[in-house]
């Protein structure tokens, strides 16, 4: 299939290395030159606008930062809908308001809108392990199921646009979540002078940690923090879910608590870390007690 990635940072590189992987005929275009790396070697189409990238695509799969990024890039002047195909489908991968996926979906043509956060991590990505959540018509989901299916090792039809987008929020809400739980357990579990050793081989084994947590377990119990999931991204996201809340009567407490410790990371000098750096605010509120 003829793919194009709009957005290479580190997901949006991912994606596109496991689409080469797979044989798609892969074009790729970043706001910002010269994000394209080694993709161009490994069989990609660099394009030079967002035209040149769409015009001949069969889908179009962006992965920006926000949703502002996402109205620009697909609605704005030169964006996706203007060029994107008659036949073709856009699909949002970002992590944005379930709003913005509606409001793509009613401009662009609910027939071939699709929003598709992917729940994974790079590594899962490019190994085909991910799970991919999609919100769209059925018959549009059916179509590119191909697609799908290259990029995920399940594909689960969530509902109409918005529907992805909505289970991503909810579980990234709930990661950040738990990993702030865990980095408190492990903070309190150093702070007391437990044997360094016998903590890393217990949190490992409990089946208190999920699996989800597991990949971040070492980077909390005493990493460089150099993962791919920098906490002001995080932060949005629990903004945007909290946002969710709200509008649909909810109030989430742990939630605003959650963004206020990763806040405090941010100010401690982790704006460009990965969100296992949450630990440092919880060490450090340790230090001024």
């Amino acid at each position: 299939m003829k793919v194009s990635v709009l957005g290479l940072g580190t997901v949006g590189r991912a994606v596109a290395e496991r689409l080469l992987n797979r044989g798609h005929a892969v074009t790729v275009w970043n706001r910002t030159p010269g994000r394209e790396g080694d993709l161009a070697g490994r069989g990609a189409r660099v394009a030079v606008s967002i035209a040149d990238a769409v015009t001949d695509a069969e889908a179009v799969l962006t992965l920006l930062t926000a949703d502002d990024a996402v109205r620009e890039v697909c609605l704005g002047d030169g964006g996706v809908r203007e060029s994107l195909a008659p036949k073709a489908a856009l699909v949002d991968m970002s992590s944005v308001h379930p709003r913005t996926s509606r409001e793509l979906a009613a401009t662009v043509g609910e027939d071939r809108f699709a929003d598709a956060p992917i729940l994974a991590g790079p590594a899962t990505i490019t190994s085909g392990e991910a799970l991919l959540v999609v919100g769209g018509p059925e018959s549009l989901v059916a179509r590119l199921r191909p697609l799908f299916d290259d990029l995920s090792a399940r594909c689960v039809h969530g509902g109409p646009a918005g529907a992805g987008t909505t289970v991503k929020l909810v579980f990234n809400l709930l990661f950040l979540e738990e990993l702030l739980a865990l980095s408190e357990a492990v903070a309190l579990a150093q702070a007391a002078g437990l044997d360094e050793a016998l903590v890393t081989e217990l949190f490992h084994a409990s089946a208190m940690v999920p699996v989800g947590l597991q990949n971040r377990l070492a980077d909390v119990l005493g990493g460089d923090h150099r993962g791919w999931f920098p906490i002001p991204l995080a932060r949005k996201d629990i903004r945007l879910a909290v946002e969710l809340g709200r509008e649909t009567g909810l109030d989430l407490q742990l939630a605003a608590t959650t963004d206020l410790v990763y806040r405090q990371a941010e100010q401690l000098g982790h704006p460009d870390n990965d969100v296992a750096a949450v630990v440092e605010a919880v060490r450090s509120a340790q230090r001024r007690g």
